[in-house]
C-alpha cells in the first residue's frame, strides 16, 4: 500500500510479473457512493504484455457484464448502509 486517505482513497503498488499501481476511490453521490477501481499496470515481459493487453481489451465487456450484478449487491460503507453505484470502464 502506497497511499491511504480514509475513507476516500486507497493506492496499491503491484510488483513481480505485473508492475504498476491500482487505485480505489470512493466518492459520495446522491443516494450512495461511487466506487471507481483503476489499474495502471504492465507485464514485465513486453511481448506477453501486449498479447495480454489485447486479450483484456477484448474480454473487458464480458468481465464487466459478469461483475456488475455482484457490484450492485455489495455495500461499501462511507456512512450508514450506503448503497453502491457501479461504474466500470476499460
Amino acid at each position: 500500500m502506497i497511499g491511504w486517505e480514509p475513507p476516500r482513497r486507497l493506492v496499491l503498488r503491484h510488483g513481480g510479473l505485473v508492475a504498476g499501481e491500482g487505485t480505489w476511490t470512493l466518492t459520495p453521490e446522491p443516494g450512495g457512493t461511487r466506487f471507481v477501481w483503476t489499474e495502471d499496470v504492465r507485464l514485465r515481459v513486453p511481448v506477453v504484455g501486449e498479447a495480454a493487453a489485447s486479450a483484456v481489451r477484448a474480454g473487458a465487456p464480458v468481465v464487466d457484464a459478469a461483475g456488475r450484478p455482484g457490484l450492485r449487491g455489495a455495500v461499501i460503507a462511507s456512512g450508514p448502509a450506503a448503497p453502491v453505484i457501479a461504474s466500470t470502464s476499460c
